[in-house]
């Protein structure tokens, strides 16, 4: 990455990527987005595609684009924390869909539709964040064929599509026309490499680009730059390679300390562990943090009343090395044998 950004500082026409022009990437850019899209099977116009300054400034630009205050989006019961508070700041309500091993129930979706006028649905068919749930082909057209009938909305966040099986297409090819898909790098190329590619459908055109340009101005050019080249080069699809395999060995290690708990992707970057019934998740989020492991509880992922349930999300990818990883599953898994000792002892004395 930064050998990347080297050769294209020292190159001939580096000032031009400090100009105020082409705010939302160039003819380049977009040319390389329209041919890495294809690679995930997303065939879209140079005209319906933007750069934005990643995922989360994608998500503003599609909410503040469709929405309004007081519009309804279906969601997963835990989905992507900062969507949550995106659509809280923005007072759009999110409407939780009950779900199961497949991702969102189309029959309770059908349920919640008619209770509430629901105008959109973000999902993360992929790899949720944070269950990790990658949705199967006919779940995917069931809850397809309910947002075309209705007329619904599609955000469909595929950050980490790389990490997919290749044989299941997008939604975002079942009904394009409903679809706004959304592609980030950051997870699968660098976390600071702040760019995502925004596709839409063409009937939104005009109102995306408007709005897109009100919040950004102008993205980081150096970005787009570094990230086309990356892509163009081959370094990209090698990165990709390298921390698919490497999240894999991650996930072995996991599965060796919590077997009870197998992976629905083995590259997942994160996993979702269930909590002893009775365990408070921010309690042992908090228990975690004292013995030097970060984690998130699932309350920061809920949407609507999850009181019954608490689970966390490991980063298995965050820690620099394996045996940095394999302490931390250690002193998790020592907490939950814990905090279980405890519960059964409340349990006995009441």
């Amino acid at each position: 990455m930064a050998d990347t950004a080297r050769a294209i500082l020292q190159g001939p026409k580096s000032e031009k990527l400090f100009e105020f022009s082409f705010t939302l990437g160039t003819a380049h850019h977009k040319q390389v987005a329209q041919k890495w899209l294809a690679e995930f099977q997303i065939n879209a116009a140079m005209e319906d595609i933007i750069l934005t300054s990643g995922t989360q400034n994608a998500l503003a630009i599609a909410l503040l684009s469709l929405f309004r205050a007081g519009d309804k989006i279906a969601t997963d019961t835990y989905t992507y924390s900062n969507f949550i508070t995106l659509a809280k700041q923005l007072n759009i309500q999110l409407i939780p869909i009950e779900a199961d091993g497949q991702g969102m129930l189309p029959d309770a979706l059908e349920k919640q539709r008619k209770l509430h006028e629901i105008k959109g649905i973000y999902l993360m068919p992929s790899c949720t964040n944070p269950t990790g749930i990658t949705m199967p082909s006919e779940r995917r057209k069931a809850i397809s064929q309910i947002i075309s009938s209705q007329d619904m909305v599609l955000i469909e966040d595929d950050t980490y599509g790389f990490i997919a099986d290749d044989k299941i297409p997008p939604m975002a090819t079942m009904i394009p026309a409903h679809t706004i898909y959304l592609h980030g790098i950051s997870k699968s190329l660098s976390a600071g490499l702040r760019i995502a590619y925004l596709v839409f459908p063409h009937r939104f055109q005009k109102t995306f680009l408007n709005t897109a340009n009100n919040i950004n101005l102008k993205i980081p050019l150096l970005n787009a730059e570094i990230a086309s080249e990356l892509i163009a080069g081959g370094a990209a699809r090698e990165i990709i390679d390298k921390k698919c395999m490497l999240s894999e060995e991650r996930s072995r290690l996991y599965t060796r300390y919590f077997p009870e708990q197998p992976p629905t992707n083995p590259y997942s970057f994160f996993r979702w562990l269930p909590l002893p019934a009775g365990c408070n998740g921010y309690n042992f989020e908090v228990q975690a943090k004292n013995h030097g492991v970060k984690v998130l509880c699932s309350d920061r992922f809920a949407v609507g009343n999850t009181a019954q349930f608490a689970a966390i999300r490991l980063a298995t990818c965050s820690p620099r090395t394996m045996a940095d990883l394999e302490n931390g599953l250690q002193i998790i898994q020592t907490l939950i044998k814990e905090n279980q000792t405890v519960i059964q002892r409340e349990e006995f004395i009441i």
